[in-house]
């Protein structure tokens, strides 16, 4: 252990608790109790913890989350053959967040955490976020074919056979008429 950040305090090691969010519910839960490098204050006995116990308590909890290691970011860019600078613009992530988290300096959401592991995990193929950096209208050609694209269309057609329909008429003339069309779910 290195020299005690305070004069007189003692190493010693700490049983912590990790700490994670609960599954399904609200509150948190803990995870296993892990022993890590600490100092105490012989005065008040206070315990204080090291960075390398932050660091394995953080570990622990990603562990337990899902959320991926350092070292699995840097698998799953060396795996594409691209630098950092590279896998950050196809993300349209900030240039030093990727280099962040393959360090282990930081983690990303939760959210983009998913979209990476399922990226990891082969779920998700990369062409996805490479179709994202094409212009629009070559993505709306590969849309066409989509559930989302046959409700927009679909949507699309409703608003413009109902502009067609009541584009003459005021509102309070068609009331019961607009009230009849939009029960029978046309939009």
């Amino acid at each position: 252990m290195k020299e005690a950040p305070v004069p007189g305090w003692i190493p010693i090691t700490s049983l912590e608790e990790v700490i994670v969010p609960a599954h399904g519910a609200v509150g948190y839960q803990i995870a296993e109790k892990i022993e890590v490098p600490a100092w105490q204050d012989p005065v008040d006995g206070e315990i204080y913890l090291t960075s390398e116990a932050e660091e394995k308590l953080a570990e622990v909890k990603a562990r337990y989350m899902g959320l991926l290691s350092p070292e699995q970011f840097k698998e799953l860019r060396e795996y594409y053959g691209m630098s950092q600078k590279e896998i950050s613009a196809l993300l349209q992530i900030g240039a030093r967040s990727w280099s962040r988290w393959e360090c282990g300096k930081e983690r990303p959401s939760r959210m983009t955490n998913l979209l990476l592991s399922a990226l990891y995990e082969g779920e998700l193929h990369i062409d996805f976020f490479k179709r994202k950096q094409e212009p629009k209208e070559c993505r709306f050609a590969a849309m066409r074919d989509t559930p989302m694209a046959h409700q927009a269309d679909a949507k699309q057609k409703t608003f413009a056979h109902f502009n067609a329909h009541f584009e003459t008429c005021s509102f309070n003339d068609n009331e019961p008429e607009m009230e009849e069309f939009l029960m029978a779910g046309s939009l």
